[in-house]
C-alpha cells in the first residue's frame, strides 16, 4: 500500500518500484523453482546412495523454512553433489555391465559348442539372445544424467548386469542343441565342500546324475 502524504507522482514512482521488485521475484521463482525440481527428481533416482541420505535433511529444511530463494542459493551445491554422486554410481554399473559381457564373451568363444557352429549361426545366436554390450551412456552434464536414470534405474541397471549371464548360458545351451539336438543340460547337485572326503562323496555323487542322464542322450554341463 502506497504511503499516506505521498503526491499522485511519488505513489506512481513507488508502485512502479514495487511491480518491478514484484517481477523480478516472479523470475527469480521461475528460475529457481526449476532448478528445484531437478533437485528433486534427482534426489528421488539416487536412493540408496550415502549422499542422497546425506542431502535429505537439507532438502527437507529447504521445504520447511521455504528458503528456496535464500541468498546464496542452497541448491545447486546440493545439485553438484547428487550430480556426481550419480555419475560415479552410473559409471560403475555401466563399468561392470561391459566387464560381464566381455568376460562372458570371452568364455562362450573358447567352448568346444560355441567354435564348431558357423559364423552364421553364431551371428545369429548372438542376435536372438542380446550377447552384445549397451552402448555407454553419456554423462557429462546434469541433463545427460537425468536422461540416463529416466531411462534406466540404477536398481534396474543392477538387474540388468545380474542377468547378463543368464544370456550366455541359453546362447551356449541352444550351441549345443544345434550340434546334438538331443542334448540336455544337467544341474549338479548344490553343496559346501570342507575336506576331500566331502569332495569325493559330492563327486560321486554328481556323477551319479550324470551318469543317469547319459542313458538318454547327451548332457550340457
Amino acid at each position: 500500500m502506497a504511503r499516506p502524504g505521498l503526491s499522485i507522482f511519488d505513489r506512481k514512482s513507488e508502485l512502479e518500484g514495487w511491480v518491478d521488485q514484484w517481477t523480478k521475484t516472479a523470475d527469480s521463482i521461475s528460475q529457481r523453482r526449476a532448478a528445484w525440481d531437478r533437485l528433486r527428481e534427482l534426489h528421488q533416482h539416487a536412493t540408496g546412495l550415502p549422499e542422497a541420505a546425506e542431502i535429505a535433511t537439507s532438502v527437507a529444511a529447504i521445504e520447511a523454512q521455504r528458503a528456496l530463494l535464500n541468498d546464496p542459493d542452497p541448491v545447486p551445491a546440493l545439485t553438484q553433489k547428487l550430480t556426481n554422486a550419480l555419475r560415479g554410481a552410473l559409471t560403475a554399473v555401466q563399468t561392470t555391465i561391459t566387464e560381464t559381457f566381455a568376460e562372458r564373451a570371452a568364455q562362450l568363444n573358447a567352448s568346444d559348442a560355441w567354435k564348431k557352429l558357423t559364423p552364421a549361426q553364431r551371428d545369429d545366436l548372438a542376435r536372438v539372445h542380446q550377447l552384445t554390450a549397451p552402448a555407454v551412456a553419456p554423462l557429462a552434464t546434469d541433463e545427460e544424467i537425468l536422461s540416463a536414470v529416466r531411462a534406466s534405474s540404477l536398481a534396474a541397471r543392477r538387474d540388468f548386469c545380474d542377468a547378463v549371464p543368464a544370456r550366455f548360458i541359453r546362447a551356449l545351451d541352444e550351441a549345443a542343441r544345434l550340434l546334438e539336438p538331443k542334448a540336455v543340460r544337467v544341474t549338479l547337485p548344490a553343496a559346501t565342500l570342507k575336506t576331500e572326503p566331502e569332495l569325493d562323496a559330492w563327486l560321486a555323487r554328481a556323477r551319479t546324475v550324470v551318469a543317469k542322464k547319459l542313458r538318454d542322450g547327451p548332457v550340457i554341463l
